[in-house]
């Protein structure tokens, strides 16, 4: 599976596309941001302090969901 990225270039080292969304009180985007990063690549992380929606490139969707969780 081939994935695009935002630059045209392609990039086989991912083979998941993930989604999730986060929902709480107070939720700290740059952390969210800073965790998710370590997991993959083309992350987008969007919303406000009380709903956050992610998208990233990964290989393991279960550590991205657990981290999701916590």
């Amino acid at each position: 599976m081939v994935i695009g990225s935002a630059a045209g270039t392609a990039d086989n080292s991912y083979r998941y596309c993930i989604e999730c969304m986060i929902t709480g009180n107070e939720i700290p985007l740059r952390t969210v941001r800073e965790t998710f990063s370590a997991l993959g690549s083309s992350l987008v992380v969007g919303g406000s302090h009380r709903k956050v929606r992610v998208h990233l490139h990964g290989n393991d969707p279960e550590r991205v969901f657990e981290t999701a969780a916590g």
